[in-house]
């Protein structure tokens, strides 16, 4: 078994970790724990503070260590996607740490553009879900439009993952503005784990490819 860290960016993702990904990864032997960017709170990442963490974990007991934050959560990013910023950031630990940097099992992931994209994966079910455990919010609307404001997105994105038309049409704000008392942290984790990572990894590509990683893992001996 080997013990991964994934830093997370907030609750939101640490119940992710917690609820989906660990018991998904311990049966693969990956011991998975979500400790915060920021020690005790979520809140906004930068380049530098996210290597200074994910460097420090490495340094302990870790034999892997990844991370979870969202596109979105940057400060200063200055444009930059969220492969040019997993660049950066594998550059900054590689620096800090050395000849003992293993990239092959320390290695940032920035969810494109953010975690809701996720919850995506599979529209219709996420809105049975939420109209079931949300009933308060039901409107005089049919089912088919309460999908449409969760599953519409810019022509031609085939994933989840590439909806990020306008401010207001983001993943999380398509949810909200469909069921507003929608609370992230809460029912988050929640629907992730009833959509399942089956789905998540066949409509999110990206997030796929990570998960495939940190699957591998599994199989090296620290």
């Amino acid at each position: 078994m080997i013990p991964l860290a994934i830093v997370s960016e907030g609750r939101t993702e640490q119940g992710f970790v917690k609820r989906v990904l660990a018991p998904h990864l311990w049966d693969k032997g990956v011991d998975a724990v979500a400790p915060l960017v920021h020690k005790g709170r979520g809140g906004k990442v930068s380049v530098e503070v996210l290597a200074d963490r994910i460097s420090e974990l490495a340094r302990g007991h870790f034999g892997g260590v990844t991370s979870l934050v969202d596109l979105y959560g940057f400060v200063r990013r200055d444009e930059m996607s969220a492969g040019s910023l997993e660049v950066r950031i594998n550059a900054a630990v590689k620096e800090k740490l050395g000849s003992g940097f293993d990239g092959g099992a320390v290695f940032a992931y920035v969810q494109q553009y953010e975690f809701e994209a996720l919850l995506l994966s599979d529209a219709e079910m996420a809105r049975r879900w939420l109209e079931e455990k949300l009933p308060q919010d039901r409107l005089p609307r049919t089912n088919s439009s309460a999908a449409d404001v969760l599953a519409r997105s810019p022509r031609g994105r085939a994933s989840p993952e590439d909806i990020d038309d306008t401010y207001e049409t983001t993943p999380a704000r398509r949810i909200k503005r469909a069921f507003p008392s929608y609370d992230k942290t809460v029912h988050g984790p929640l629907l992730a784990a009833h959509i399942g990572l089956k789905r998540m990894r066949a409509r999110c590509p990206r997030f796929g490819c990570w998960l495939g990683r940190l699957e591998d893992l599994g199989a090296r001996r620290r």
